[in-house]
């Protein structure tokens, strides 16, 4: 069996198709119509000289040549890293991953994450792509993205793969000589206005979930912004209040104006971090580094904090 007129992409699409086992599934998958990933497959059987699925009334399946096939286009793509190894000087053009998050991950959690990855996979080039939470799947499903870092597990197709890593605190803040002092009753708290999360997409206007204890319709509303960023400011210059995941304090620049004010009452509030992967499209050491360095990353906050 011939791999070498193939391309890379004619592998990691016979992948996909093993992996959905329809047409279809693969074909939006691959960012394809039915029709030309049909034409492709064709193309790939032709030049192999084998059959590589089967095809029947409940779907596709591999064929003893496509079991083979898959086995040995595994190994290539899972190589492909270490490729540029063996031609010292050789340079090879980096491969491009774009990772789907929101803008307080993309902020405060995943630039040192980037950076350690860039070091471990030279000819890695990463791209921290901001999303309203509700578009992370649509741009997964599409293939625009090739990792998602969210707050919330998302219902990926098969082709994706998920593990949670870790989680993340919460706290309120205010600045530093707040009339609130370090503690506060619930009561109190409610005497001050809130900065409000907000984010657009497509064309509106959406509040955010900030997971405070202290439902929206009993706070004083505060400032709406869309980035975390300018709700710690405004919260280091005035007696607003905010309800924010502790990471984008300790790394925030504004983060020495700020402290936390502990409301007991309330309890420890933590939300769990889930990466995802397009398994097919990644290579699994890729996917397993980012996991560590991310985990990694939140216990280093939960000890700043």
């Amino acid at each position: 069996m011939n791999l070498r007129e193939l391309s890379f992409s004619d592998l990691e699409l016979v992948m996909t198709l093993a992996t959905l086992k329809t047409v279809r599934g693969a074909a939006r998958e691959r960012g394809l119509s039915p029709a030309q990933l049909s034409k492709t497959l064709r193309r790939v059987e032709s030049r192999v000289g084998h059959s590589l699925f089967r095809r029947s009334a409940a779907g596709i399946a591999l064929t003893p040549e496509g079991v083979v096939f898959r086995e040995r286009a595994k190994k290539i793509l899972d190589a492909l890293p270490s490729l540029a190894q063996l031609e010292p000087g050789r340079r090879e053009s980096p491969k491009q991953l774009t990772i789907g998050t929101t803008n307080l991950l993309s902020n405060y959690l995943l630039p040192d994450v980037v950076s350690g990855l860039a070091q471990e996979f030279p000819n890695t080039v990463c791209r921290l792509l901001d999303l309203p939470p509700d578009r992370i799947l649509a741009f997964g499903t599409k293939g625009m993205i090739d990792f998602a870092v969210t707050w919330d597990r998302v219902n990926w197709t098969r082709t994706w793969k998920t593990r949670e890593v870790g989680e993340i605190a919460y706290g309120l803040y205010g600045r530093k000589r707040h009339p609130l002092g370090t503690e506060a009753a619930p009561e109190q708290v409610r005497e001050y206005p809130f900065i409000l999360p907000m984010y657009v997409d497509q064309s509106q206007i959406r509040f955010g979930n900030d997971r405070c204890p202290l439902p929206v319709t009993k706070r004083i509303a505060g400032t709406q912004t869309s980035t975390a960023s300018s709700a710690l400011r405004l919260a280091g210059t005035s007696d607003q209040l905010i309800f924010v995941p502790s990471v984008a304090v300790t790394a925030s620049e504004f983060g020495d104006s700020l402290r936390e004010i502990r409301v007991p009452e309330w309890g420890a509030v933590k939300r769990p971090i889930y990466v995802s992967v397009a398994a097919a499209r990644v290579q699994n050491a890729i996917f397993e580094s980012l996991c560590r360095k991310i985990a990694a990353g939140l216990r280093g906050a939960r000890r700043e904090g």
